[in-house]
């Protein structure tokens, strides 16, 4: 537990704030996402763990490739239907799509995606794997690791509480995805998956001056990670949440375990 306590306020202290001192740009925006990667892997090798045993790199199971679309796209409709019965929501008109911006932008959110994830679902997880409540722990320290963006960006108090509980419910379907699947790339391509369709598709990105298909009067209600988002996954998150408690945490050594032997 030394190495995970160290690297759990590496990343919230210090790794957070690092790429602060790069100018705002496409590259620091990738240096914050893959963090976490970062320290995985210098943590890996002080522990002496082969890094695709640390990270549970591999192709792993089919079914948690197309479980990893289908609940963003599941979510996302859920929220939209909320939005648009509660009239919170409305079409978007105005909006065009271009299909190389959307892959691209696809891309890019995968591969960043992909930095977290390897951190969180990869590194983390397989040091707590063994303990019963391992998804609501991680839940917690990754809703916190976003705490700084949500200062900047001046959420209020109740909208950095919704998002806390929806990175909690997040967490125990990830941690039962990668269970299931053995790898951690499922859970990026959710990851991936889940920002395009939030940042891009349904509600674009005001920051950056991008419209999606709808309009919202009130984003802190209607967005996947608002409100009416965390409503939603709530009932999508039921069984797995269920699942992981009636299989329980997985019993395996961790990395770290197999290499003290």
């Amino acid at each position: 537990m030394k190495y995970t306590t160290i690297w759990v306020i590496w990343n919230l202290i210090f790794a957070n704030f690092l790429p602060d001192v790069l100018p705002p740009n496409i590259f620091r925006f990738f240096i914050t996402m893959w963090m976490p990667a970062i320290s995985a892997i210098i943590f890996l090798r002080a522990e002496k763990v082969p890094l695709k045993e640390g990270i549970n790199w591999g192709i792993g199971s089919k079914k948690t490739y197309l479980l990893a679309i289908l609940v963003p796209f599941l979510s996302a409709g859920l929220t939209v239907l909320i939005g648009l019965i509660s009239r919170k929501l409305s079409f978007n008109s105005s909006h065009s799509v271009n299909i190389v911006s959307v892959t691209l932008t696809l891309i890019i959110w995968i591969f960043s995606s992909l930095g977290e994830e390897i951190g969180w679902r990869g590194y983390l997880h397989n040091h707590l794997r063994k303990y019963k409540h391992a998804p609501l722990y991680i839940g917690i320290i990754w809703g916190l690791w976003h705490m700084q963006g949500l200062i900047q960006s001046h959420a209020e108090i109740q909208s950095i509480a919704v998002f806390i509980i929806l990175t909690i419910l997040v967490s125990y379907f990830l941690s039962w995805l990668i269970n299931s699947g053995g790898n951690m790339l499922a859970c990026g391509l959710f990851h991936g998956v889940w920002n395009f369709l939030r940042l891009k598709i349904l509600f674009g990105n005001p920051e950056h001056a991008n419209d999606g298909y709808f309009i919202s009067s009130s984003p802190s209600l209607t967005e996947m990670e608002g409100l009416y988002g965390t409503i939603s996954f709530t009932l999508l998150a039921i069984p797995f949440i269920y699942l992981w408690y009636k299989k329980g945490p997985s019993k395996p050594e961790s990395p770290s375990e197999k290499s003290a032997q």
